[in-house]
């Protein structure tokens, strides 16, 4: 993320974060009091949103949302988190480029002076962000904000966080799923957290009064619902739409992390790589391939739409054998046969390549490496099967 301010003497009178390419950036980097921040993607801007500088509290901050690949529903969700991260930012969208609806801004804006009009830069400087009376996202330790970006759960983060602050050791949530069949959990012990129509629990406590309570559970509930937002964006960003499998970058970050677990657990990883024969219809064809991968895989097993007519099935299992006799597969012809008998119809002819680590290699490039070169090879490893 690239960032550049007006002046290195003085602090910024307004952080601008920008969401995709516009023809104001420049503009707004060379203007006098406005820091700029480029976000790479729309969970960088996120992130940038929730890490407040020390003098931030003092600092206004708008968003900007320029050019950018998505879908009126994606736009929507972007939009949501940014609010949810910070409720007093300001979101704006050039009147000409971008196609954000109007509906989801703050300001539609022709030029960066209207920007910096709009947030009274010019004339005011400085002016104190508009903060609600309650504790806030941000008043959470960057804990939770990088549970969120790492897709670990956040909810013990901020329970810790919440005991810590309100000094109540006894602070504890019970998911919505449980709170009707407690019996130690009183109507008039909890409080409930939810936000946005969803409800995500109860939290209750031994010592804090009704009303620091309901402030602990509007905290919680800020985090869950923007946890829950993260997840969809993520699924969004890393999910192939037309199979459902994950996308290229999705499945590289997969693999990287099941590589990571299983140095630490002395385990294998297997990735293979299947290229049905034939070109037309190349997302129905997968998409059924995927389905039947689905079929003959573990839950553990990663499936990863790889390029326009390739599948990649990353086999990977943290818990370990179920059963003591069994093998991690090392014959792709095996895992070609599974996928093949659960094919709906007739299973198409597949090509298939499998590289193994810690065998084939120790880095995901290798395992890649190896199994394409191994997929484009006569033998050593490839085979196609026959209809």
């Amino acid at each position: 993320m690239s960032t550049s301010a007006g002046s290195f003497d003085t602090p910024p009178t307004i952080r601008v974060i920008l969401i995709g390419q516009t023809e104001f950036e420049a503009a707004l980097r060379a203007s006098p009091g406005v820091e700029v921040h480029a976000a790479e993607t729309p969970l960088a801007a996120i992130a940038r949103l929730g890490l407040r500088a020390p003098d931030s509290a003092e600092t206004p901050r708008a968003v900007l949302l320029g050019r950018l690949e998505a879908t009126d529903r994606e736009r929507a969700s972007i939009v949501r988190a940014l609010r949810r991260v910070d409720d007093s930012v300001q979101v704006f969208a050039p009147l000409h480029e971008g196609d954000w609806p109007a509906f989801l801004v703050d300001h539609t804006i022709e030029s960066a002076s209207d920007l910096m009009a709009a947030t009274d830069v010019a004339e005011t400087g400085p002016s104190e962000a508009v903060r609600p009376p309650h504790p806030t996202l941000v008043d959470i330790r960057r804990d939770a904000l990088e549970a969120v970006l790492e897709a670990r759960p956040v909810l013990p983060v901020v329970l810790a966080e919440l005991r810590a602050q309100f000094a109540d050791d006894s602070i504890r949530f019970t998911p919505a799923s449980e709170v009707s069949g407690s019996a130690s959990l009183s109507v008039y012990d909890g409080a409930t957290v939810e936000r946005g129509g969803a409800r995500f629990g109860t939290l209750s406590a031994g010592a804090l009064s009704p009303d620091r309570l309901a402030e602990a559970a509007m905290v919680l509930a800020q985090w869950l619902a923007l946890e829950a937002q993260h997840h969809q964006l993520r699924e969004a960003a890393f999910r192939d739409p037309s199979t459902g499998a994950f996308n290229r970058r999705g499945g590289e970050i997969a693999l990287d992390r099941a590589i990571a677990a299983a140095q630490d657990d002395r385990r294998p990883v297997s990735l293979v790589l299947l290229a049905p024969e034939g070109r037309s219809g190349t997302n129905e064809r997968l998409g059924e391939l995927v389905a039947a991968i689905r079929l003959a895989t573990r839950p553990s097993d990663l499936i990863v739409r790889w390029s326009d007519d390739q599948v990649a099935v990353v086999l990977s299992d943290p818990g370990g054998r179920r059963d003591p006799e069994s093998e991690h597969p090392r014959a792709v012809q095996a895992i070609v046969a599974r996928i093949s008998a659960r094919h709906p119809g007739s299973a198409p002819r597949l090509a298939a390549a499998i590289a193994t680590f810690p065998w084939d290699g120790l880095t995901r490039d290798d395992l890649v490496g190896v199994a394409d070169r191994r997929l484009g090879e006569a033998g050593s490893g490839t085979i196609r099967s026959e209809p």
